[in-house]
């Protein structure tokens, strides 16, 4: 299942967090041993500063000001010698040199590369799966929960089908129509169905949409004109030249160019090209 999946990855991502924070607690650790062995002032936290003043206007603690460290052993050298507090403070930021930032060595900095780098990759894999498993026509699904409204308007849960569209309706619930095995539509909402298959083998939907247009389409001869990613243009023998989806004709796809063919037409499509005489 798709949520097993995000779950590992998931799982795989917070432990390699851990591991990133645990690399930069340890450099912390190293930066606060240092800072109290040798001394480190306290008091101003080795900025050699300290906050004299704050209006309380601003939360960033911009309006402040400072003066010099009182404590009478905190001098230039003492705080060369214990560097500064791995603490920082919302007034650090408007002090040059006073922000602390970690120092890595070359090793901790390739660790880092690498814990960085599977964080990235995770991230995208993650992204990539809940993108793979959105509801989209083409993939299958299975309603997963219950809808609202009278009971035997309801689609079952359970029923499993793929997806032929996904549209919003007049009250702006974006549902989808499915089609199961036995070629029965259902409408149901975005909401509850799961998509169980991103990349299904889709030969018996052909075979069922192929069945559908032999007993209610129009079988026509054309000579195929023109082919785009989507369509192709086609002349009929009464030289009536138009366009045809592959979404309503499949077959169209494998087909050259200047080849003539046989084709069952929806009768909605041969309807709108007039292609028949309707009453």
């Amino acid at each position: 299942m798709n949520s097993n999946i995000i779950e590992k990855l998931l799982l795989s991502r917070f432990n390699f967090s851990e591991k990133l924070k645990a690399l930069k607690a340890s450099i912390v650790d190293e930066a606060d041993k240092k800072f109290s062995e040798n001394k480190g002032c306290k008091i101003c936290r080795g900025r050699g500063w300290i906050v004299i003043w704050d209006s309380m206007d601003s939360s960033t603690g911009c309006y402040h000001e400072t003066g010099a460290c009182t404590v009478e052993s905190c001098t230039g050298k003492s705080r060369k010698l214990s560097g500064i507090s791995p603490i920082n403070t919302k007034y650090d930021k408007f002090h040059r040199g006073s922000m602390w930032s970690p120092a890595y060595t070359k090793d901790q900095k390739k660790k880092k590369a690498s814990i960085d780098l599977e964080i990235n990759r995770l991230d995208r894999e993650i992204e990539d799966e809940k993108d793979r498993m959105k509801p989209q026509p083409g993939k299958v699904v299975t309603v997963a929960s219950a809808g609202k409204g009278p009971k035997h308007r309801r689609v079952p849960v359970g029923t499993t089908g793929i997806v032929k569209k996904i549209y919003t309706n007049n009250w702006g619930t974006k549902k989808a129509i499915i089609v199961d095995k036995k070629g029965n539509q259902w409408w149901a909402s975005i909401n509850q169905i799961e998509v169980i298959d991103a990349y299904p083998d889709i030969a018996v939907w052909n075979k069922l949409d192929k069945e559908a247009r032999e007993n209610n389409g129009l079988p026509i001869i054309v000579t195929i004109k023109k082919k785009t990613q989507r369509a192709a243009l086609v002349k009929t023998t009464t030289s009536k030249e138009i366009w045809i989806p592959y979404s309503q004709v499949p077959e169209l796809k494998t087909f050259d160019t200047k080849q003539t063919v046989s084709l069952n037409v929806p009768m909605w499509l041969a309807k709108k090209n007039n292609l028949i005489k309707t009453a």
